[in-house]
């Protein structure tokens, strides 16, 4: 008897769903990628932002069961007898680091214990296929002590698990924030303008998400689309809402309740539309406010030193210099304001 005739011999007596699992799980590998870390959803394993998007996108019935924090523990240890106001997350990757410098030496500056209360912030980030790349944003955060990594590869199919890493890091890392704006490295942020909202909503921030928000928003059919979402994923007309991820605002309760319950949400890739899903069912609302801005507001001027402007997209970091270094008088305020 040869050495294949007594396998296929003894796994006649293999019980079948031991063959199963023998069959199943190296096809589970290849779509789950190359670890799973105990995640239970569809992880893009590429660095691919572009179009037609990755295959493996959509999982049915998939959800986000745990994630691997690999930087960033200690960002608020210092800080750990603290409360802190307002804690700023913020979508980066590998490369940006012109952005996140410009917003170190711009409106970032003051988060320690500046005139405008204490706030902190983390970029946040996932992993990079390039060894470059890796070694250099670790450089950078032995430097600055602000980048939490989790372990995941860093695309833009994966900004649900970005999300999802920085309200988990919240609570485990930094749970003493009473508020969290998550937003992007390329948006300028009124910090002043932002804590006067605070002051004025929080009573509505308890139980809701706020800032550009949308209602009724028929899902993108078109296959070209960066945005297109097939009807197997999401076979209603319209998603439930969401508040646009270029910034939202939500309260610690809020953000603890959303993470509390994602483990029941499916997974989507669309990372404010899932937060959307988060929200309607828990039964929280969305708080439209004003000075938030999901595009460029312009003219760019002092107005973004007002209560006008308090979230801006799509600024370049010699822009975010230009904001804050730019000379704007009370008189300017007053008569705007008036």
């Amino acid at each position: 008897m040869t050495r294949y005739s007594r396998f296929w011999t003894r796994l006649a007596n293999v019980p079948a769903i031991v063959k199963l699992i023998l069959i199943v799980n190296p096809v589970l590998y290849l779509f789950y990628g190359t670890r799973f870390n105990g995640f239970n959803y569809a992880v893009v394993t590429v660095e691919d932002n572009s179009l037609p998007r990755p295959a493996n996108v959509y999982c049915r019935g998939c959800t986000i069961k745990d994630l691997q924090i690999i930087m960033g523990d200690d960002i608020c240890y210092t800080y750990r007898e603290q409360d802190t106001d307002l804690l700023v997350l913020l979508f980066t990757t590998h490369q940006n680091v012109e952005a996140r410098n410009a917003l170190r030496e711009t409106w970032l500056s003051d988060s320690n214990d500046g005139p405008e209360g204490r706030i902190r912030h983390a970029f946040l980030i996932g992993r990079s296929n390039n060894h470059t790349l890796e070694t250099l944003i670790q450089e950078e955060n032995d430097i600055h002590n602000d980048i939490v990594q989790g372990d995941f590869v860093d695309s833009y199919y994966n900004l649900t698990t970005k999300t999802m890493l920085g309200l988990k890091w919240f609570r485990t890392r930094c749970p003493n924030a009473k508020y969290i704006l998550k937003t992007d490295d390329d948006v300028y942020v009124n910090i002043p303008g932002l804590k006067d909202l605070i002051s004025t909503y929080s009573h509505l921030l308890e139980t809701s998400v706020a800032g550009t928000c949308f209602l009724n928003i028929t899902p993108d059919r078109n296959v070209n689309s960066k945005w297109y979402v097939s009807e197997e994923e999401y076979p209603k007309k319209t998603y439930p809402g969401y508040c646009s991820g270029t910034g939202y605002l939500l309260s610690a309760n809020a953000a603890n309740q959303i993470a509390a319950v994602s483990a029941t949400v499916p997974y989507f890739y669309l990372e404010d539309v899932y937060i959307g899903f988060c929200v309607s069912k828990l039964g929280y609302k969305f708080t439209v406010l004003p000075g938030f801005h999901s595009a460029t507001s312009r003219p760019i001027d002092c107005r973004y030193k007002s209560e006008s402007v308090v979230t801006s997209h799509r600024i370049a970091p010699d822009i975010q210099r230009k904001i804050w270094n730019m000379p704007c008088s009370v008189s300017y305020f007053y008569h705007y304001l008036m």
